[in-house]
């Protein structure tokens, strides 16, 4: 997994509405809440009117994790692990521009005017670590403190109107996706008035072997999970109810998700274009042109492409089960699928802004897309490649 990808999450996009840019300077001094490199969290607000002024959504960043000491040093001089370049503006993009967080209400009908919120990641274990002192790593001092940030912007929020929200989402993408599922809950507990209800975007990362025979995923995460002290910045159901030497397992959704009491939408590719290459392929010779494209696979390739499908999909029936939780799960060859939402890709025909928004609103919606590559009438993905249309 590597730790610098998506840093384009930090781009902007000339011509859209700009979020403006909160530095938790005093949150830094006084409760510790640092990125990698010890200067301050950070986040972009777009504030909402009318209907939408009581309204909120929280975007949480994503961008991979840093899984040693020496990947934090260097991710710690990235916008992924430093806030010293951010911006005074920021317009989303990859991450639910023209989308989940966009601000035209011919795109994005039902949310435009809220507040919205894009959360920056500098801290690289999905919001979630808590060291108390920082290591020295080439001589520089690296802070693991993702939530304490993720708690100095909730804080910050919630003494911006937040704490009276009549409605509030929290999402997330990659990364930031895993820690919507993670966070969910306690995003909920801090709302006991408001309709609360999280969405994952490309954010179910399955514990599997590889077809080397190896956790790739689990040792990172379990690497993650002890070196940022994470056990307190994750679900605490699952946490509790698993012994020590198991709790490392509540950092992937597919073991969490059974404790998590807030209803959640599973935005996801069943082929997802950033776990077959970084995570199912990790390692695996000759497969680097099927893993970048899947048109390129011979069969024996693609059977186990089809492999990775049928796991990923056995592994999320407990969201697919539920009574509560949402899912759109296509076919397309894709990674991050927030943006851009209410055109291109549909199951059913349905689109993803138009699947989320039912579900949202009390329908109950688990929208799976047939095997890659799909042919099926209203599904939309028919073997394109990332990005999908």
């Amino acid at each position: 997994m590597a730790p610098l990808l998506l840093i384009l999450l930090a781009l902007s996009v000339a011509g859209e509405d700009p979020f403006q840019q909160v530095l938790l300077k005093e949150a830094a001094a006084s409760k510790g809440a640092v990125c990698l490199d010890g200067t301050p969290g950070a986040y972009y607000i777009h504030r909402g009117s009318g209907s939408g002024a009581n309204k909120w959504i929280l975007f949480l960043q994503g961008g991979g994790w840093c899984e040693s000491e020496q990947d934090c040093y260097s991710r710690s001089s990235s916008a992924l692990g430093s806030s010293a370049s951010y911006g005074p503006t920021f317009t989303p993009s990859y991450e639910g521009g023209d989308g989940l967080l966009g601000t035209d209400p011919t795109t994005n009908p039902d949310f435009y005017n809220w507040n919205l919120v894009y959360a920056m990641y500098c801290d690289g274990a999905s919001f979630a670590g808590d060291q108390a002192e920082p290591i020295i790593v080439n001589g520089k001092k690296i802070y693991f403190r993702g939530w304490r940030v993720l708690n100095a912007i909730l804080t910050d929020l919630m003494s911006k109107g937040m704490a009276s929200a009549e409605r509030a989402i929290l999402g997330g993408c990659s990364a930031g996706g895993l820690a919507a599922y993670q966070h969910c809950d306690y995003f909920a507990s801090l709302l006991p008035n408001a309709h609360v209800r999280c969405i994952a975007d490309a954010g179910y990362f399955p514990d599997f072997k590889t077809p080397r025979g190896v956790y790739h995923v689990r040792e990172a995460y379990t690497t993650v999970y002890t070196m940022q002290n994470v056990s307190g910045g994750i679900n605490q159901g699952c946490i509790q109810a698993l012994p020590p030497t198991e709790q490392a397992k509540c950092f992937f959704p597919m073991y969490m998700i059974n404790y998590l009491k807030t209803p959640i939408f599973a935005l996801n590719s069943g082929y997802d274009s950033w776990q077959t290459k970084a995570d199912w392929f990790w390692g695996v010779k000759d497969y680097n042109d099927c893993a970048s494209d899947l048109t390129k696979c011979n069969a024996s390739q693609l059977a186990v492409v089809q492999d990775y499908h049928q796991m990923f999909l056995a592994t999320l029936q407990p969201i697919l089960n539920s009574s509560t939780h949402g899912a759109y799960i296509d076919s397309c060859f894709a990674h991050c699928q927030s943006s851009k939402w209410s055109t291109g890709v549909t199951i059913a025909n349905t689109t993803r802004q138009q699947a989320f928004s039912a579900w949202y609103s009390g329908t109950s919606v688990k929208l799976v897309d047939c095997p890659w590559p799909c042919t099926q009438p209203g599904s939309s993905c028919n073997g394109v490649q990332a990005p999908c249309p």
